[in-house]
Order: C-alpha cells, then sequence, then structure tokens
C-alpha cells in the first residue's frame, strides 16, 4: 500500500511542484512547499478515498496552501 501511495505521488510531483513554483517564483521555496504538500496528501486518509479527478483537485489546494505558507515564513 505505501509503495503504491509513494508511486502515485511522484506521478504528481510535477504538477505539485510547477503551481508552488508559479505562486513563489523561488526554486528552494517551491521545493519546500510542494515536499510539505505532498507529505501532507501522504498522510490524508481521506486524498486515497477520492476519485482522480477529485485528487487532482485535492493536489491544487493543498499546493496553493502550501505555497501561502511558504510566503509566509
Amino acid at each position: 500500500m505505501n509503495h503504491e501511495r509513494i508511486a502515485e505521488l511522484r506521478a504528481l510531483e510535477a504538477d505539485c511542484y510547477g503551481v508552488c513554483f508559479y505562486m513563489l517564483q523561488e526554486e528552494k521555496s517551491a521545493l519546500q512547499a510542494a515536499q510539505a504538500a505532498l507529505a501532507d496528501l501522504y498522510r490524508d486518509g481521506e486524498f486515497w478515498r477520492l476519485q482522480v479527478q477529485e485528487r487532482e483537485r485535492q493536489l491544487f489546494r493543498v499546493a496553493v496552501s502550501r505555497a501561502l505558507k511558504q510566503c509566509g515564513q
């Protein structure tokens, strides 16, 4: 199960980083925000119950949230 989750998150990794980089315009901050977002999603049991399209929307929401938090640091 964990290997499946990791594989699915790896498939979303570039999109997550892209959202974070678009918002932050700085590589290091975007990387930190994307890593935090992916870790949040990994631990979110509800995320894994969603359909694929809903997971993509949730990824966007979490990436935006983490990028905004990164701005405040």
